[in-house]
């Protein structure tokens, strides 16, 4: 697994330098993605072009996103037409199954941003929701006897839900009502889940937060 920065049409430094190889525990990668990021870098990957694995991991990611789009027009309209949040969950399901993730830094990939980029004709609001979908989908697909991890993995996400809705309350007001209606449903769904809110962890992701917009 590695990462990849983001650059201009006019950047000419594609230059890459020897990575070093770091090995990190699942749960510390995942811990990551939910918050809590301690891998030296300050975006994670979501592109598969990042990561290697295997074929047959391929069938079992496209069974889990329609598994969790089934029934619900919400998750559709964003993973499915939209596009926004499939490519994270490779990263998520990949981690249930393997105990050891090789990580390497600095970047292995360079991506370019234009006009016509799928981020930037959708925006970040969208994009947000779709990923916070997405770390949903692995929620529901966790075993009962890794509750600690779990807990955190939510106190996360409701954390994260709550930042969309009001980071840019003007933003969620104007866009499709069924937008905040899809959103709150989903919160609802995920606190009536017997999992544990972890205030303790809930300060450790602002402090995290703070660390890493100081840092880079």
């Amino acid at each position: 697994m590695g990462y990849g920065i983001v650059t201009s049409l006019n950047n000419k430094n594609d230059n890459f330098n020897t990575m070093s190889k770091y090995i990190y525990s699942k749960d510390e990668i995942l811990q990551a993605y939910y918050g809590l990021n301690k891998l030296g870098i300050k975006t994670l990957p979501v592109s598969p072009i990042c990561t290697i694995f295997k074929k047959d991991f391929l069938y079992l990611w496209k069974k889990k996103i329609l598994e969790f789009c089934k029934n619900n027009n919400f998750r559709r309209h964003f993973l499915l037409k939209k596009n926004k949040g499939p490519d994270l969950m490779i990263y998520l399901f990949i981690k249930i199954y393997e105990k050891k993730i090789i990580f390497f830094r600095p970047h292995c990939a360079s991506f370019v941003e234009h006009p016509k980029s799928m981020s930037v004709i959708l925006g970040s609001f969208q994009l947000k929701i779709g990923y916070w979908l997405a770390k949903i989908s692995l929620l529901n697909n966790m075993n009962e006897n890794v509750n600690k991890l779990k807990d955190k993995l939510y106190t996360f996400l409701v954390i994260d839900c709550l930042y969309i809705i009001f980071s840019n309350p003007i933003k969620i007001f104007s866009i499709k009502r069924y937008y905040i209606t899809g959103l709150l449903k989903e919160l609802f769904f995920i606190i009536k889940s017997n999992n544990k809110f972890l205030f303790i962890y809930m300060l450790r992701i602002l402090l995290n937060k703070f660390y890493i917009t100081i840092k880079f």
